[in-house]
């Protein structure tokens, strides 16, 4: 009778930790396919918006500023732009472009204090009404509307604009003209229209197309980094993932809207 007791209690532990395992590894597939479907959503939404803003650069004034920053460590960039992509306005607004912000933040992703933080990418879309009327055709998107608290923009990484989480880096591309090679912004870009000209700064020759570039964390990996198991460099090396997206070759027309203005 003991005997038979000791081998029971042996099959039922076997069972149970098969069962644990199979139970790890469906989490592990699930929270995979998870991050791999928001990655792939902000990279949509990120394409479509870059998209529209080079179709809808007309007005006069900055459309576009990519700003390299580094965020805790975690190389970023800071996208400032117009778009007309998926904000529209109900209202009198409606075919207005929006102001909208990109930028990496390590935070609370609850209540954006600094207990428990985490890496996450925002995108704070300013209302119609304030892009029409203190974004549109200012000389500095970042300056004279996102840094400025009497033109109301949104706060950039407020809880409300969080996009996708465990993103520990975030890379804006550009393919040049003049060379025809990617090339990785190592300082501010910004665009400008001016009589329906674009000016790129310091780029020059103009612009054919644009890439983006999220890396993400698997949750492992981002618990490892935040109790200080992992450095950022291994954190990424052992658990990130990293997806692109490049948008659609702009239109001739809006190539040469890009040349630099004389």
């Amino acid at each position: 009778m003991l005997v038979a007791t000791a081998i029971a209690v042996i099959l039922i532990g076997i069972v149970l930790t098969i069962s644990g395992r199979a139970l790890t590894n469906s989490r592990q597939l699930t929270n995979a396919a998870v991050r791999e479907a928001d990655a792939q959503f902000a990279m949509e939404i990120i394409i479509a918006d870059l998209e529209a803003l080079v179709q809808g650069a007309r007005q006069d004034g900055e459309v576009l500023a990519v700003t390299p920053e580094v965020v805790d460590g975690a190389k970023s960039t800071w996208l400032l732009l117009l778009t007309t992509a998926i904000d529209r306005d109900t209202g009198n607004y409606q075919d207005v472009a929006r102001a909208v912000s990109y930028r990496l933040a390590y935070q609370n992703t609850i209540d954006g204090g600094s207990t428990d933080p985490a890496y996450a990418l925002y995108r704070a879309v300013a209302s119609a009404a304030d892009s029409f009327e203190s974004a549109t055709g200012v000389n500095d998107l970042k300056v004279d509307f996102w840094d400025n608290p009497a033109a109301n923009p949104p706060e950039p990484t407020g809880i409300a604009s969080f996009m996708v989480g465990n993103v520990v880096a975030f890379e804006v591309r550009l393919l040049r003209a003049d060379t025809g090679q990617w090339t990785t912004a190592d300082d501010i870009v910004k665009l400008r229209t001016s009589e329906a000209k674009v000016q790129t700064v310091p780029v020059r020759g103009g612009l054919l197309a644009a890439e983006a570039r999220l890396t993400v964390l698997s949750p492992q990996g981002a618990k490892l980094l935040q109790i200080g198991a992992l450095t950022l460099a291994d954190a990424i090396q052992r658990h990130g993932t990293t997806y692109s997206r490049q948008t659609a070759r702009f239109p001739a027309m809006t190539r040469s809207m890009l040349l630099p203005t004389p």
